[in-house]
């Protein structure tokens, strides 16, 4: 089998693992051969120097490190045996750049005769020599320990913790394709238009009777082999009341449909006596894959202290121990993310005692002592550093080791200026090498966020995280996967606009399009062909764009009967100031009087904001402020998104997901009904302009699903 590789002189490539079934007899040596031809089926193969493995008898699994001393590159690398190619299906390898990090030790080399078996289960059953079991957990404590070590039942320490992290990817625990994922952060894009079958609203059963429970604080972790017979496990937090807060845990098989697992009871530990709860929680796989990780935050008078339980079912949850405790009033460790990372264990939180909700971190070599029964040795709180682009504080996180388990990724909550905590900000994917130094990309500006947990994943469509958007409003807790394909995402929206901007039939769905490339005046034709129907004022073409000459109510519409609709628009000028309106409509009906409004004004307080509103009988009706600062973020010219379908409304900005909206059953004061504002026909969907500083450019509706 063959890798593709760019190796220089001096450099090391590994660990590179070779397994073979337990009963399979090799008569001839394996041997690695390298090639500087990037194509292995025209390469010219050399011996790699000293990276010969005599030949043996039920050699299971055999790990080594190939450094280059040769000149000039090596560009792909072929592992063999003279008698069976290891693409027999009894045996296979697995083989990359040094994609942990780390450096071959001495405890891994000296125990290599115990590791050799690890094939059976992911580095965890040893079936040669004797029978083993490959921990983290030291058998004669009930606690989890933690330094550097990894155990066998015997209690001996075996091989050290760096060795043990290359052998998670032997046994199927982390698919290749994660393993060699690219997770560049300023690609990243969350992607609302996924459809699942709550769509989107993340729905979870909860212990509040009333039906009012929103999940705040949710923690989501893919266990590969499951608990229970469940693949993926949450911990969340139940809301609107502060003495509800208490840690809950379900489970799914296809991370959209949540259960209680038959034996367990929620929440997973009573809250504290009084007034007093449980609050922000974090769920975890231990490395060996035995066991999940249970980390939460409670509040008992002036004292906050981290908790931490186990369970090897998901089910049964081992009694509550204390990581440390502090003063609440001088640091809240508020969301923390507990990981092993760069050979020591890094707690990371929010100090919840007012602005900025400073992130910080915390380190220890032990996650718990030796005997199991009390605290590790932690370090004081380091802040970390992280700049926002756009907010003036943090809010909560939600950080975990990358695959490769060379860099650390999280998903971050901010907070605007004068906004309520938890609430206002916007998302940043941020990413750091060495645990402390951070660097963000905005995500979103989404004005209910809170915080976002997350899984590692892959489609077909490449690497992603599977995003678990939790809120304050049970309206805006979202299911939505990151994507790390922004700019192509966004040159492929641009393109379908302009296909259909140059020939309206050559696009497939469609409706109309209008390139507004004609002499100043009124409207008119669009360039796709249909006639612009007014409903107030005079829209006009002003330098080949879409404008208003006076400040007034000017708006008019494309016809169509499709009600769920796309439309893709750039936003080719703004810069009113005051609270002038400037909107795309939706599903005018009764002659105008009705209709959906996407309004992109200045507050008049430099705080740009994207709204949503119903307009009723010739009235506003509900308010729903999707986006407080979108301009600052996106500048002009924007390319804009609104995606209408059912009952939900999608705003992007350069493809950034800036908004989301669900249509409440019946229209009121303070909402957008869907009894006014069904999917069934409508006369149309248009442009709304009040202002002389607002241009709108290459507008396109689509028929949408």
């Amino acid at each position: 089998m063959t890798w593709p590789l760019r190796l220089q002189s001096g450099k090391t490539v590994g660990p590179v693992h070779i397994a073979r079934g337990t009963g399979l007899s090799v008569s001839g040596d394996v041997y690695v051969q390298y090639s500087r031809d990037p194509d292995p089926a025209s390469a010219s193969w050399t011996a790699w120097p000293n990276a010969t493995i005599s030949a043996g008898s039920n050699l299971a699994l055999t790990s080594m490190w190939l450094k280059f001393t040769g000149t000039g590159e090596v560009r792909s690398y072929r592992v063999e045996d003279q008698d069976l190619p290891l693409a027999d299906s009894k045996e296979w390898v697995y083989g990359g750049e040094n994609i942990f990090n780390i450096s071959p030790s001495s405890s891994a080399a000296t125990n290599t005769t115990a590791i050799r078996a690890a094939l059976d289960a992911g580095g965890m059953t040893l079936t040669s020599p004797g029978t083993y079991t490959v921990s983290t957990i030291p058998p004669s404590t009930s606690g989890l320990i933690l330094g550097d070590q990894v155990y066998i039942t015997d209690g001996t320490k075996t091989v050290d913790r760096t060795f043990y992290q290359s052998l998670r990817a032997v046994g199927g625990v982390i698919s290749p394709a994660l393993l060699s994922a690219h997770w560049p952060i300023s690609e990243a894009r969350i992607d609302a238009d996924v459809h699942y079958p709550q769509r989107q609203l993340l729905e979870v059963p909860s212990p509040i009777s009333d039906g009012t429970a929103y999940v705040i604080h949710p923690s989501v972790v893919d266990t590969v082999s499951g608990f229970s017979g469940y693949r993926y496990w949450m911990c969340y937090t139940p809301y609107p009341d502060p003495e509800d807060e208490n840690p809950c845990i379900v489970a799914s098989n296809d991370a959209v449909n949540w259960v209680v697992p038959s034996g367990l009871t929620n929440p997973v530990f009573a809250r504290p006596s009084g007034t007093e709860n449980n609050s922000d929680c974090f769920l975890a796989v231990t490395e060996d894959r035995r066991m999940l990780m249970l980390v939460w935050r409670d509040n008992v008078g002036a004292t906050a202290s981290l908790r931490i339980s186990f369970s090897t079912d998901g089910i049964t949850w081992s009694a509550k121990q204390q990581l440390f405790s502090v003063a609440a009033a001088t640091d809240g460790m508020a969301s923390p993310s507990l990981v092993y990372f760069k050979d020591k264990w890094r707690l990371f939180y929010h100090d919840s005692n007012g602005s900025p909700y400073q992130l910080k971190v915390r380190t220890a070599d032990n996650l718990l002592d030796t005997g199991g029964s009390g605290t590790g040795t932690w370090s004081s709180a380091t802040n970390c550093t992280l700049a926002l682009a756009y907010d003036t504080a943090y809010w909560h996180s939600d950080i975990r080791v990358a695959p490769a388990c060379d860099r650390l990724i999280g998903i971050l909550s901010g907070q605007s200026s004068g906004a309520g905590a938890g609430s206002g900000g916007g998302y940043y994917l941020i990413e750091s090498t060495d645990g402390e130094t951070f660097s963000g990309s905005p995500l979103g500006t989404l004005v209910q966020g809170y915080k976002c947990g997350f899984f590692f994943d892959c489609d077909a469509r490449g690497p992603r995280l599977m995003g678990y958007w939790g809120s304050i409003s049970a309206q805006y807790t979202k299911v939505a996967p990151v994507y790390f394909d922004k700019t192509a995402r966004l040159r492929e929206v641009k393109d379908r606009a302009q296909i259909a901007l140059g020939s309206l039939t050559a696009k497939a769905g469609c409706l109309n399009a209008d390139n507004f490339n004609r002499s100043d005046g009124a409207v008119g034709t669009s360039s796709g062909g249909t006639a612009w129907t007014t409903l107030a004022g005079t829209l006009k073409v002003i330098s080949n764009q879409c404008g208003a000459d006076s400040v007034a109510n000017h708006h008019s519409y494309l016809a169509t009967t499709q009600a769920n609709v796309e439309v893709i628009a750039t936003i080719a000028s703004f810069s009113e100031t005051g609270n002038v309106s400037n909107q795309l409509t939706f599903r005018i009906r009764s002659a105008g009087a009705d209709f959906i409004r996407i309004r992109f004004y200045d507050t008049g307080a430099n705080t740009q904001k994207i709204t949503a509103e119903a307009v009723v009988a010739g009235s506003a009706k509900g308010l729903v402020t999707l986006s407080n600062c979108y301009q600052s973020g996106y500048g002009v010219p924007s390319l804009v998104r609104v995606r209408l379908v059912d009952d939900r409304i999608t705003v992007y900005m350069n493809e950034i997901w800036v908004g989301d909206y669900q249509m409440v059953a019946t229209q009121g004061s303070n909402n957008i009904g869907y009894d006014v504002f069904p999917n069934t026909a409508c006369l149309g969907h248009g442009i709304a302009l009040a202002g002389t500083a607002f241009r709108f450019d290459d507008y396109v509706q689509f028929a949408a699903r």
